[in-house]
C-alpha cells in the first residue's frame, strides 16, 4: 500500500499569515481488486492555521510538515503513520519551513525565515 501526502488550500490567503490548510495522506492499495473503493483521506495535520509542505521519511515510517498553530510562527512537526501521532521537532523564534531529510537519512534540513 503506497501513502499519498496532500495540502490542501482551506481559505484565502491574506498578507499577515500563511493561509489556512490541511495536511492529508491516502492509501493506495497495491491490489486491483481493492482500487475499485473510493479512497480514504486522513487529515494528518488537523490544525485551524498553516499545514503544508509534507516530507516522507526515506522508510516511509513518518512525514515531515510544516505547521502554524499558534498563528504566530511556523514550526516542523512529525506524524507518525503506525501510531498517527504528532511530535513538534522545532520551537524557536523564527518560522521554519520545508522539511527534508537528506538520503540516507542522517540529516534533517528546514528553511528559516525570521
Amino acid at each position: 500500500m503506497f501513502l499519498i501526502p496532500l495540502a490542501l488550500l482551506s481559505a484565502a490567503a491574506s498578507q499577515q499569515a500563511p493561509p489556512a490548510t490541511e495536511v492529508y495522506v491516502m492509501a493506495l492499495p497495491l491490489e486491483m481488486s481493492e482500487r475499485s473503493k473510493p479512497p480514504t483521506w486522513i487529515n494528518i495535520s488537523n490544525s485551524p492555521g498553516y499545514d503544508n509542505q509534507p516530507s516522507f521519511l526515506p522508510d516511509s515510517s513518518a512525514i515531515l510538515f510544516s505547521s502554524n498553530r499558534d498563528g504566530k510562527q511556523t514550526d516542523i512537526y512529525r506524524y507518525e503513520i503506525a501510531t498517527k501521532s504528532i511530535r513538534q521537532l522545532t520551537n524557536t523564534v523564527d518560522s521554519e519551513y520545508s522539511p527534508t531529510i537528506s538520503r540516507p537519512a542522517r540529516i534533517t534540513a528546514w528553511c528559516s525565515r525570521t
